[in-house]
């Protein structure tokens, strides 16, 4: 049996945060005043979100600053030590689904 660990870039989130208050990108960008391609790069995962991007989505989603900060850095924490579809010891195997999913597989030991 394996323990699967997802690991989400914080742009998925935004994508469903979107969803939910049913806006567009576009939409959203001109109600929060970043740019639309910059929203559209943090949620296809080609953007990472800083300090302030992460003030103005708390301002605009509701969802706390540190919240945007703390799942950012763990995207990186993890993303950045590894390469996608390698193994990773103690038979881990960490995969990067899309651009913005990171899966870690590890056998369940019990």
């Amino acid at each position: 049996m394996e323990l699967n660990t997802k690991i989400f870039h914080p742009g998925e989130t935004l994508d469903e945060k979107l969803k939910e208050m049913d806006l567009t990108p576009k939409q959203f960008s001109k109600l929060c005043g970043i740019s639309t391609k910059t929203i559209e790069n943090i949620i296809d995962g080609k953007r990472d979100i800083d300090d302030v991007i992460a003030m103005v989505l708390d301002d605009y989603t509701g969802i706390p600053n540190h919240f945007w900060i703390n799942m950012q850095r763990r995207w990186d924490a993890v993303t950045k030590s590894v390469s996608p579809h390698v193994e990773y010891g103690m038979n881990k195997k960490i995969t990067i689904t899309k651009m913005n999913v990171l899966v870690i597989k590890e056998p369940m030991n019990y």
